[in-house]
């Protein structure tokens, strides 16, 4: 009885997975390819929503990943911000980590900050703890740029 219980939980759990995968089939994107307009978390300073990429199709989109422990993703957030002023109107830029919201929340938190970077940290839009974008942009190191022509 034990067995056909264990084999039975299984066999679901299998189910159940590919169910899962089959929801989020996000295969790394060719380049020139039409991005899929996904949805995420989206936080700019402490304000917090749900956005889609879709959003962002009428402007040039920079995505670029980066991570806590990376120190010149860190450096290079002042340079993306006054990037973003400058083209303000025809450019997005949004700061991407599968980092946790936890670990972000954390390091921000934990770390004395120039002016500079506060000022990006608080103006930028962060995705934090992502898998989709990633996905469908692999990269074996970072930081990484994707930029992302309007029109999605």
């Amino acid at each position: 009885m034990k067995t056909r219980f264990t084999f039975l939980a299984l066999i679901i759990s299998v189910i159940f997975h590919l169910a899962d995968a089959q929801s989020i089939n996000y295969l790394p994107l060719p380049k020139g390819a039409k991005v899929p307009d996904i949805a995420f978390n989206l936080q700019q300073g402490n304000s917090l929503r749900k956005a889609n990429l879709g959003e962002f199709s009428s402007k040039m989109l920079l995505i670029d990943f980066w991570s806590t422990y990376c120190s010149y993703c860190i450096a290079s957030m002042p340079k993306l911000w006054d990037l973003q002023k400058q083209f303000r109107g025809r450019l997005n830029i949004i700061m991407v980590t599968s980092d946790s919201e936890t670990i972000v929340s954390k390091f921000w938190k934990t770390h004395k900050l120039s002016p500079a970077i506060s000022s990006a940290k608080d103006h930028l839009l962060f995705v934090n703890g992502d898998t989709l974008l990633s996905a469908l942009f692999p990269h074996p190191s970072i930081p990484l740029n994707v930029w992302i022509d309007s029109g999605l």
